[in-house]
């Protein structure tokens, strides 16, 4: 896991897994809470409402809120304390995102070839 820096001023980051088909990031904000970012470059499919999860706040900011030009969705972590908690949240998401995605493009490949 790479630090970056490209995305925030002020915030420490780190690539969760430079093999995984989405951008996704570890990071802590100025104030040392921690943060999950999905880092993409379309608009298609943002819903207006994001559900309501106890103990994370979720963000989404636009291009122009971000160094790289892209959309960020970000959860953060209101307490600390609860951080094994969301460890165990943001590896589940990485791990059903890596798995989604690559039987998305399993199931395209063998249109493909038809």
């Amino acid at each position: 896991m790479g630090r970056d820096k490209n995305s925030f001023t002020g915030y420490t980051i780190q690539v969760i897994d430079s093999e995984h088909p989405l951008r996704l990031l570890r990071a802590r904000d100025i104030y040392g809470r921690f943060l999950f970012i999905y880092e993409f470059s379309g608009s298609d499919h943002i819903p207006e409402k994001f559900p309501e999860l106890n103990g994370i706040d979720i963000h989404l900011q636009g291009p122009e809120q971000s160094a790289s030009d892209n959309y960020m969705l970000l959860l953060v972590l209101k307490e600390n304390k609860e951080w094994q908690i969301f460890l165990s949240l943001c590896n589940d998401l990485v791990a059903s995102t890596k798995i989604a995605r690559s039987e998305n493009r399993r199931n395209f490949d063998y249109f493909e070839e038809a």
